[in-house]
Protein backbone atom coordinates (compact mmCIF):
# COMPACT_ATOMS: atom_id res chain seq x y z
CA UNK A 1 0.00 0.00 0.00
CA UNK A 2 1.29 3.47 -0.90
CA UNK A 3 0.23 6.70 0.76
CA UNK A 4 0.13 10.01 -1.12
CA UNK A 5 -0.53 13.57 -0.03
CA UNK A 6 -4.20 14.50 0.28
CA UNK A 7 -5.24 11.13 1.81
CA UNK A 8 -4.84 9.31 -1.51
CA UNK A 9 -4.06 5.60 -1.14
CA UNK A 10 -2.78 3.24 -3.85
CA UNK A 11 -2.83 -0.54 -3.54
CA UNK A 12 -0.58 -2.69 -5.74
CA UNK A 13 -1.03 -6.44 -6.26
CA UNK A 14 1.69 -8.27 -8.18
CA UNK A 15 2.20 -12.02 -8.61
CA UNK A 16 4.22 -14.12 -11.02
CA UNK A 17 2.57 -17.24 -9.61
CA UNK A 18 -1.06 -16.32 -10.23
CA UNK A 19 -2.36 -18.42 -13.16
CA UNK A 20 -4.56 -15.55 -14.39
CA UNK A 21 -2.86 -12.83 -16.43
CA UNK A 22 -4.24 -9.54 -15.14
CA UNK A 23 -3.03 -6.06 -16.06
CA UNK A 24 -5.48 -3.51 -14.80
CA UNK A 25 -5.59 -0.18 -13.02
CA UNK A 26 -8.68 0.93 -11.13
CA UNK A 27 -9.07 4.51 -9.90
CA UNK A 28 -11.89 5.07 -7.40
CA UNK A 29 -13.24 8.43 -6.27
CA UNK A 30 -16.41 9.46 -4.48
CA UNK A 31 -18.09 10.38 -7.80
CA UNK A 32 -16.82 7.92 -10.44
CA UNK A 33 -14.69 4.85 -10.97
CA UNK A 34 -12.28 4.42 -13.90
CA UNK A 35 -11.05 0.97 -14.91
CA UNK A 36 -8.22 0.34 -17.37
CA UNK A 37 -7.83 -3.28 -18.50
CA UNK A 38 -4.72 -3.77 -20.65
CA UNK A 39 -5.88 -7.28 -21.59
CA UNK A 40 -9.11 -5.97 -23.19
CA UNK A 41 -8.12 -5.10 -26.76
CA UNK A 42 -11.52 -3.65 -27.75
CA UNK A 43 -12.60 -1.61 -24.70
CA UNK A 44 -9.62 -1.08 -22.39
CA UNK A 45 -11.14 1.95 -20.60
CA UNK A 46 -14.47 2.00 -18.79
CA UNK A 47 -15.85 4.83 -16.66
CA UNK A 48 -18.48 3.82 -14.11
CA UNK A 49 -20.77 6.63 -12.95
CA UNK A 50 -20.95 5.07 -9.50
CA UNK A 51 -20.14 6.90 -6.33
CA UNK A 52 -20.95 7.66 -2.73
CA UNK A 53 -23.02 10.58 -1.49
CA UNK A 54 -22.95 12.02 2.00
CA UNK A 55 -26.57 12.55 3.08
CA UNK A 56 -27.37 14.56 6.23
CA UNK A 57 -28.41 12.23 9.02
CA UNK A 58 -30.97 12.42 11.76
CA UNK A 59 -30.93 11.77 15.46
CA UNK A 60 -27.41 11.07 16.71
CA UNK A 61 -26.03 10.52 13.17
CA UNK A 62 -24.50 13.62 11.56
CA UNK A 63 -24.58 11.96 8.10
CA UNK A 64 -24.89 8.61 6.37
CA UNK A 65 -23.54 7.30 3.08
CA UNK A 66 -25.68 6.45 0.08
CA UNK A 67 -24.28 4.48 -2.86
CA UNK A 68 -25.29 5.97 -6.21
CA UNK A 69 -25.33 3.70 -9.29
CA UNK A 70 -25.21 5.15 -12.80
CA UNK A 71 -24.27 4.45 -16.39
CA UNK A 72 -21.06 2.97 -17.76
CA UNK A 73 -19.21 5.10 -20.32
CA UNK A 74 -16.84 3.28 -22.71
CA UNK A 75 -14.74 5.83 -24.63
CA UNK A 76 -13.25 4.98 -28.01
CA UNK A 77 -9.53 4.51 -27.34
CA UNK A 78 -7.03 4.02 -30.15
CA UNK A 79 -4.92 0.99 -29.30
CA UNK A 80 -1.27 0.61 -30.22
CA UNK A 81 1.77 -1.46 -29.33
CA UNK A 82 3.24 0.23 -26.20
CA UNK A 83 6.88 -0.70 -26.87
CA UNK A 84 6.65 0.66 -30.43
CA UNK A 85 5.16 3.91 -29.12
CA UNK A 86 7.94 4.25 -26.53
CA UNK A 87 10.63 3.54 -29.13
CA UNK A 88 9.18 6.08 -31.59
CA UNK A 89 8.94 8.69 -28.81
CA UNK A 90 12.57 8.01 -27.80
CA UNK A 91 13.79 8.44 -31.39
CA UNK A 92 11.72 11.60 -31.83
CA UNK A 93 13.17 13.09 -28.64
CA UNK A 94 16.71 12.40 -29.94
CA UNK A 95 15.96 14.09 -33.28
CA UNK A 96 14.15 17.08 -31.72
CA UNK A 97 16.17 18.26 -28.74
CA UNK A 98 13.46 20.77 -27.74
CA UNK A 99 10.92 17.95 -27.29
CA UNK A 100 10.16 17.03 -23.67
CA UNK A 101 10.91 13.40 -22.91
CA UNK A 102 7.87 11.63 -21.39
CA UNK A 103 10.05 9.53 -19.09
CA UNK A 104 13.36 11.28 -18.33
CA UNK A 105 16.12 9.76 -16.24
CA UNK A 106 14.79 11.38 -13.06
CA UNK A 107 11.55 9.44 -13.55
CA UNK A 108 13.54 6.19 -13.73
CA UNK A 109 15.36 7.06 -10.51
CA UNK A 110 12.01 7.67 -8.79
CA UNK A 111 10.62 4.34 -10.05
CA UNK A 112 13.66 2.49 -8.70
CA UNK A 113 13.29 4.36 -5.37
CA UNK A 114 9.64 3.27 -5.05
CA UNK A 115 10.65 -0.34 -5.78
CA UNK A 116 13.48 -0.10 -3.25
CA UNK A 117 11.07 1.28 -0.61
CA UNK A 118 8.60 -1.55 -1.36
CA UNK A 119 11.33 -4.16 -0.95
CA UNK A 120 12.52 -2.69 2.35
CA UNK A 121 8.91 -2.49 3.54
CA UNK A 122 8.34 -6.17 2.69
CA UNK A 123 11.49 -7.15 4.58
CA UNK A 124 10.12 -5.23 7.59
CA UNK A 125 6.70 -6.97 7.36
CA UNK A 126 4.84 -4.01 5.87
CA UNK A 127 6.28 -1.16 7.90
CA UNK A 128 6.25 2.21 6.17
CA UNK A 129 9.36 3.42 4.39
CA UNK A 130 9.34 7.22 3.91
CA UNK A 131 10.36 8.22 0.38
CA UNK A 132 12.52 11.08 1.64
CA UNK A 133 14.66 8.50 3.38
CA UNK A 134 15.04 6.28 0.31
CA UNK A 135 15.70 9.27 -1.97
CA UNK A 136 18.21 10.78 0.46
CA UNK A 137 15.92 13.72 1.29
CA UNK A 138 15.27 14.44 -2.42
CA UNK A 139 11.81 12.89 -2.84
CA UNK A 140 9.92 14.18 -5.89
CA UNK A 141 7.67 11.18 -6.43
CA UNK A 142 4.46 13.11 -7.16
CA UNK A 143 3.30 13.37 -3.57
CA UNK A 144 4.14 9.77 -2.68
CA UNK A 145 5.08 9.77 0.98
CA UNK A 146 5.71 6.13 1.86
CA UNK A 147 4.50 2.59 2.25
CA UNK A 148 1.97 2.41 5.13
CA UNK A 149 -0.28 4.64 7.23
CA UNK A 150 2.44 5.30 9.84
CA UNK A 151 5.96 6.35 8.92
CA UNK A 152 8.74 4.46 10.66
CA UNK A 153 12.45 4.68 9.92
CA UNK A 154 14.00 2.00 7.73
CA UNK A 155 17.67 1.38 6.99
CA UNK A 156 19.00 1.93 3.49
CA UNK A 157 20.95 -0.50 1.36
CA UNK A 158 20.51 -3.52 3.60
CA UNK A 159 20.53 -7.06 2.21
CA UNK A 160 17.16 -8.75 1.93
CA UNK A 161 17.53 -12.43 1.20
CA UNK A 162 19.92 -12.84 -1.73
CA UNK A 163 19.08 -9.49 -3.36
CA UNK A 164 21.45 -6.60 -2.52
CA UNK A 165 19.82 -3.16 -2.50
CA UNK A 166 21.80 -0.51 -4.36
CA UNK A 167 21.97 3.24 -3.83
CA UNK A 168 21.22 4.07 -7.48
CA UNK A 169 21.87 7.81 -7.07
CA UNK A 170 25.36 7.26 -5.64
CA UNK A 171 26.12 4.75 -8.42
CA UNK A 172 24.90 7.22 -11.05
CA UNK A 173 27.04 10.05 -9.62
CA UNK A 174 30.18 7.93 -10.07
CA UNK A 175 29.53 7.26 -13.78
CA UNK A 176 27.81 10.55 -14.71
CA UNK A 177 30.94 12.31 -16.07
CA UNK A 178 31.76 9.31 -18.28
CA UNK A 179 28.16 9.07 -19.54
CA UNK A 180 27.99 12.83 -20.21
CA UNK A 181 31.27 12.67 -22.16
CA UNK A 182 30.08 9.71 -24.26
CA UNK A 183 26.73 11.38 -25.04
CA UNK A 184 28.47 14.66 -25.97
CA UNK A 185 30.81 12.74 -28.30
CA UNK A 186 27.86 11.06 -30.05
CA UNK A 187 26.09 14.40 -30.54
CA UNK A 188 29.30 16.10 -31.72
CA UNK A 189 29.96 13.38 -34.30
CA UNK A 190 26.34 13.19 -35.37
CA UNK A 191 26.45 9.36 -35.36
CA UNK A 192 22.93 8.33 -34.50
CA UNK A 193 21.01 5.12 -35.20
CA UNK A 194 20.50 6.08 -38.84
CA UNK A 195 24.21 6.84 -39.35
CA UNK A 196 26.15 10.10 -39.83
CA UNK A 197 24.14 13.22 -40.69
Amino acid sequence: RMMFEGNVVAQVHVSWLDPHKVRDVVVVSDKKRLAFDDMDGRHPVKIFMKGVEYVPGWGDQSFHLTVRDGDIHIPNVKTSEPLSEQFEHFLASIQDKSMKNASPGEFGVEVVAVLEAAEISMAKFGQAVPMDEVMGGQSKTNGFTGGCPHSVPAPRCERTGDIPLVDIQAAYRTVKPEVDEAVAKVFAQGCFIEGPR
